[in-house]
């Protein structure tokens, strides 16, 4: 993947400074990383490694910063083929990054680093602001993907932009620095490192310093401010007006390496801020084994964890802070604690690794293509249709974005990188508004996507196939039923691929036609040793689908009369329910005809079960019995074999991979009752078939290549 990323990082032209460390970490896991740095003139362009290059823009002003960037970046991109475009936030660098991906055509990464337009704190704190937010809210609306650093701030963009936002915290570089024995010293040493600007509240921390002063504490707490800022000089005066001058010393910006010395020497770490992303200095002060005392900002509550390795307070409660940490200066045994506390909470929770893995997943998610999936249902405790959650779930581990559009909503939790969208159909929408919904998203989510996977309806392909092909996406449909329809016909022709099971599948003769075999998640439905099935063990039979005259149960009652007959020691389980009036209808017939065969104690008709809940099903039982009359592949048969049950089917696609001794006639019970016999003393399992034949897994990795 080559990336090209637009910054105001003027360290990055600093050696082996910390910016260009993490630059240079980053291109490790790129085929080419170009940043281009907005700064003035007399900078040249430097190579940091084989594959990560800094470009300097060089300009007469700030104005011509923006102009310059997007020529610099046409010019690389003609060098090489840019793949996404980074921006180090939504502002200024994210407008100017929107453009030059629409430009060169590349996918846009927009990064929320510290500041969130979306909080009122940082809002308020100028006119300007609000002018920024709009152009910030424009730019994260737009990009292909953000990552914040916070999160706070992912979960609060994840409301606004669900499915594309990423949390990669900024663990420094340099961070073993920190990594070091205390120093042993006098008194207590508190320290304050941070840009002295409003974000940080330093009228609060000013406060705080007084408050700690006037409690003459025996140990002579002093603090050490270390940062610069517009703020600096007021700070200084305001700490001189108020006799503080005896326990506050103000250093100013230092290296890392210094920072690292002074943070050695101290006992806690505290921060007044507004708002923070991920928070470095936190770092620095957890690998330092330093308790923090801070407001509830960016990643405190992780890193920190209130009472455990320190302290968190709400906002501005001056008196609130000047209390715990009064506690932690007053009590040595609960500063080593939360020493120790906050120390293994980093070394278990945040490896140095940790920025990059997240940084991998990021330029992972870019990589991969976008699909937009239409669907009937989205319902994890459908009988018939839940197993599509699976299929969403494994979509989502082999594409980029998964948006899906679904008539109906049920139960399912969806993956990050996954949006759903229902029609409504749940909650009685019109058919009307359930059409305006579905081509007001179609139009919305197409160009986003690499192309539409219509699952089973072609009314799905026929409705969608103008708007799609406008956009020129490819449509792919999902079908596996012997029905041949005239819509089908028509989605034939409209369709760029048709994916199906099998040949008895799809019925039409076609050159679009991919034979893939079924999604079976083999991870979910596996065996277990069933019980050895001698004259002493109860045989259990079960059956599962939707109850209907197509599948043909009066076949079973006609088998299970004779087995009973006979003296087999035996019970049926029915898994399903009846959907249409004509299916309630021969439920109840069905029920009847069980009953007047007297076959009340050996039939179970267990209803409805969810989908996640079959696998135990399948598990519990002995033979499976598929009945039912449409000719394709059925997953339920499928499904069974992957949890280790013998099969036996009248099913004409089942001919292909089952043995004829496990096959019977649609309509003829005395051979099933014989196959249910023969089968009770020579059980076959069938699972490794599915596994190379049937597997979801494969099936959903392929899809990608089809989208070329």
């Amino acid at each position: 993947m080559r990336t090209l990323s637009i910054s105001f990082d003027k360290k990055l032209f600093e050696k082996e400074s910390e910016s260009q460390k993490r630059q240079i970490m980053y291109g490790d896991i790129l085929d080419s990383s170009d940043i281009i740095v907005l700064v003035k003139k007399f900078h040249n362009r430097q190579s940091l490694s084989d594959k990560v290059t800094i470009w300097p823009t060089n300009s007469s002003g700030k104005i011509s910063y923006f102009f310059d960037a997007i020529k610099l970046s046409i010019e690389i991109s003609k060098q090489k083929k840019i793949d996404a475009v980074i921006s180090q936030d939504p502002l200024f660098s994210g407008l100017t990054c929107f453009i030059v991906s629409k430009i060169i055509k590349a996918k846009h990464l927009t990064s929320v680093f510290g500041d969130n337009i979306y909080d009122p704190l940082w809002r308020h704190e100028s006119l300007f602001h609000y002018l920024l937010y709009f152009v910030g809210s424009f730019v994260l609306q737009k990009a292909d993907a953000i990552q914040a650093d916070g999160l706070k701030t992912v979960d609060e963009l994840e409301k606004r932009f669900p499915g594309k936002v990423f949390w990669k915290p900024i663990i420094p570089a340099d961070i073993k620095l920190f990594s070091r024995p205390k120093e042993s010293h006098e008194g207590i040493n508190i320290l304050f490192v941070n840009r002295l600007v409003p974000q940080k509240n330093i009228p609060m921390l000013i406060s705080v310093i007084e408050g700690i002063h006037k409690r003459n504490f025996s140990s002579h707490p002093v603090f050490t401010v270390v940062g610069d800022g517009p703020l600096r000089d007021e700070f200084a005066k305001n700490i001189k007006k108020r006799g503080l001058e005896s326990c506050v010393r103000i250093m100013g910006s230092v290296s890392r390496e210094d920072l690292a010395d002074i943070m050695a020497k101290q006992d806690i770490l505290i921060s007044t801020s507004n708002y923070e992303g991920f928070g470095r200095i936190f770092a620095d002060a957890a690998i330092s084994g330093v308790p923090v005392i801070t407001t509830d900002v960016g990643e405190a509550r992780n890193l920190v964890i209130d009472g455990e390795g320190g302290f968190i307070v709400p906002k501005y409660d001056v008196n609130n802070f000047i209390l715990k940490l009064s506690e932690v200066i007053d009590k040595e045994d609960l500063r080593n604690r939360m020493s120790e506390n906050i120390k293994r909470n980093w070394l278990n929770n945040y490896s140095p690794d940790l920025t990059i893995n997240r940084q991998k997943a990021v330029f992972n998610y870019l990589k991969n293509k976008n699909i937009l999936i239409i669907t009937q249902k989205l319902d994890s405790e459908d009988v018939s249709l839940g197993f599509f959650c699976d299929w969403i779930d494994v979509f989502s581990r082999n594409f980029g974005k998964v948006y899906v559009i679904t008539l109906s909503m049920g139960k399912y939790k969806a993956p990050n990188n996954v949006v759903v969208y229902s029609l409504g159909r749940e909650k009685g929408a019109s058919k009307l508004l359930q059409v305006l919904r579905f081509y007001k998203k179609l139009y919305q989510l197409t160009p986003k996507t690499d192309g539409v996977f219509a699952h089973m309806a072609p009314i799905f392909v026929i409705a969608s196939w103008p708007i799609v092909k406008i956009f020129n996406k490819k449509i792919i449909l999902w079908y596996t039923h012997k029905s041949v329809t005239l819509k089908l016909k028509i989605a034939e022709k409209l369709s760029d691929e048709i994916l199906t099971a099998s040949k008895e599948s799809f019925r039409l003769l076609s050159k679009k036609v991919v034979i893939t075999g079924h999604g079976i998640d083999t991870g979910v439905f596996t065996p277990v040793n069933h019980k050895s099935q001698t004259t002493n063990h109860k045989l259990k039979i079960l059956s599962v689908g939707r109850i209907a005259p197509v599948k043909n149960y009066e076949v079973l009652i006609s088998a299970t009369r004779i087995l009973k007959s006979e003296g087999l020691d035996f019970s049926v389980s029915i898994v399903g329910e009846p959907v249409l009036d004509k299916d309630k209808e021969y439920d109840v017939n069905i029920k009847k005809l069980v009953n007047s065969n007297g076959l009340g104690d050996v039939f179970n008709f267990l209803g409805k079960i969810e989908h996640k809940n079959l696998p135990e099903v399948y598990r519990n039982h002995d033979i499976f019995i598929h009945l039912s009359r449409t000719g394709s592949l059925d997953k339920v048969i499928l499904e069974a074999m992957a949890c280790g049950m013998t099969v036996l089917s009248c099913n004409e696609a089942s001919q292909a991979f089952l043995p004829e001794d496990y096959i019977f006639g649609q309509d003829n019970g005395e051979e099933l009752a014989r196959r249910i016999k023969f089968a009770t003393h020579n059980p076959k399992s069938l699972r490794e078939f599915v596994l190379n034949n049937h597997n979801l897994e494969s099936l959903i990795k392929k899809l990608p290549s089809h989208f070329q």
